[in-house]
């Protein structure tokens, strides 16, 4: 299944509609993306990272799973962004690149973190609001 194909099934629009998206999705935004995917159950979503065009990668993946899947969002950045973002929602995953935003919306709150992230840097502490923060502390080694 080609890309603008996976796409026409997700968002309903006629073929020709659906080469045009895919082309404009192509061009929007080059260079390495953060894309978050959506599937049956509000709230699980797939953080994933691609150097190609986002609608490749989604067709990709749309082709390997048993339901519909959704493009819910995509943002500029590469692993550095992925890897943050996965290590902020830690307490969210469900397995693989899967996250449980169960009563939230997910691209809200991804959208948050984000911008929390350019703000902050990539910092692998950013803490996450519906994470428990407090880490026991270490004793120095050797005393």
């Amino acid at each position: 299944m080609s890309a603008s194909q996976s796409h026409g099934k997700s968002c309903g629009c006629t073929r020709d509609q659906s080469r045009a998206h895919v082309e404009m999705l192509r061009r929007w935004m080059p260079g390495p993306k953060v894309y978050v995917l959506g599937g049956q159950h509000p709230g699980q979503v797939k953080i994933g990272f691609t150097e190609r065009p986002v609608a490749d990668r989604f067709a990709e993946i749309q082709n390997m799973s048993p339901v519909t899947l959704h493009l819910l969002a995509q943002f500029k950045g590469g692993r550095d962004l992925e890897a943050a973002l996965h290590r902020r929602f830690a307490d969210r995953r469900i397995g693989g690149e899967w996250f449980d935003f169960s009563g939230l919306h997910p691209v809200a709150e991804i959208m948050k973190a984000v911008v929390g992230l350019d703000r902050t840097g990539l910092s692998p502490q950013s803490p996450s609001p519906h994470r428990n923060t407090t880490r026991p502390t270490r004793k120095p080694k050797g005393r």
